[in-house]
């Protein structure tokens, strides 16, 4: 920001108010996706566009103060404005006469590249949204399954303590082709298995259970029959 506006028009109560109406009533009338290019209420050129994100308006880009080359500088104008506000007017014509007086050419180039910088912050910040977005559902999501996990675990454990209390032996089948069987704790005490042993006869290869036999009126049946 140019001295003229940090030193002078950003200080007093008045041309302060000016740089604030100048921001915001010129500057919303920018269209999202392009730049304007507007005289501010203390007579230098601005310019600003919007920075959207999910068309969703988040910001502004300004650039400024400056003057354009061709045009004469109003040195009238401004002593005037000294005058009125009580500035000093010897160094408000210095920090005047160091305001950047550009080309048409050189802002036209300027305004190509806040116009792509402001769309690169733009798809970051929707990127950045998106991301965020997903993170959070994706943490929903794992909290979800945790506490579904917590439930079963607390469930199994309940389940367990009861089939363990009845004075019989219960042998549970988890599939429906009988793959894997297991029982309570005297299942296990009376087959003599370690606990959490596959006592299925149907498992697949070397998990078959080859401890006891199946029979039906003294003769052994397979285990598929059980099923």
């Amino acid at each position: 920001m140019a001295d003229i506006c940090t030193k002078f028009h950003r200080v007093h109560p008045e041309t302060s108010k000016y740089c604030v109406e100048s921001d915001t009533n010129l500057s919303l009338v920018a269209t999202p996706g392009e730049l304007k290019l507007y005289k501010c209420k203390n007579n230098m050129w601005d310019i600003v566009t919007p920075i959207m994100s999910d068309d969703q308006h988040v910001g502004y880009i300004f650039s400024g103060q400056f003057f354009f080359d061709d045009e004469p500088l109003d040195y009238e104008y401004f002593r005037s404005q000294a005058k009125k506000y009580d500035f000093d007017e010897e160094e408000y014509i210095v920090a005047l006469n160091k305001v950047p007086r550009l080309s048409r050419k050189a802002v036209n180039t300027s305004m190509a590249f806040l116009m792509t910088f402001a769309n690169t912050i733009s798809q970051l910040s929707y990127s950045n949204y998106k991301q965020a977005r997903l993170l959070s559902e994706r943490d929903l999501l794992v909290n979800a399954l945790k506490e579904s996990e917590n439930r079963e675990h607390a469930r199994l454990e309940e389940l367990t303590a009861v089939l363990d209390s009845v004075p019989s032996a219960v042998a549970i089948g988890h599939y429906s082709k009988m793959l894997y069987i297991t029982g309570n704790k005297l299942f296990y005490e009376w087959t003599r298995l370690p606990e959490g042993t596959n006592a299925s006869k149907n498992a697949h290869g070397e998990e078959s259970f080859k401890a006891f036999r199946m029979l039906k009126d003294g003769v052994e049946i397979a285990p598929q029959i059980c099923w």
